[in-house]
């Protein structure tokens, strides 16, 4: 029974090993044109996207409701673009420069 859950939590290790490799690849390069990546991978590596739809999301409604003025709105969004950059910065082709 020990060995069976020795060999079961060496397995399980590998997966999240393997899910974590994929989730880092597909935040470098975006999800396979042909579906082949695994979906929980697709759905680790969109979860940053999601929360900074989520924070845009509420910022807008907060402005269009009256609860932060234009100079709050605009330094939320500021906000957003810092952390969006700092996690998915712009490269340039070498080029293009």
């Amino acid at each position: 029974m020990g060995a069976t859950m020795f060999v079961a939590a060496i397995v399980a290790s590998v997966y999240v090993g393997m899910i974590a490799m994929y989730t880092a690849v597909i935040r470098k390069r975006g999800p396979s044109a042909d579906g082949s990546d695994p979906r929980i991978a697709v759905w680790l590596a969109e979860s940053a996207a999601r929360r900074r739809d989520r924070a845009e999301r509420a910022a807008t409604q907060a402005l269009l409701t009256g609860h932060l003025d234009r100079a709050e709105y605009q330094a939320a969004m500021a906000t957003t673009a810092a952390r969006e950059n700092a996690e998915h910065p712009l490269e340039v082709p070498r080029s293009r420069l």
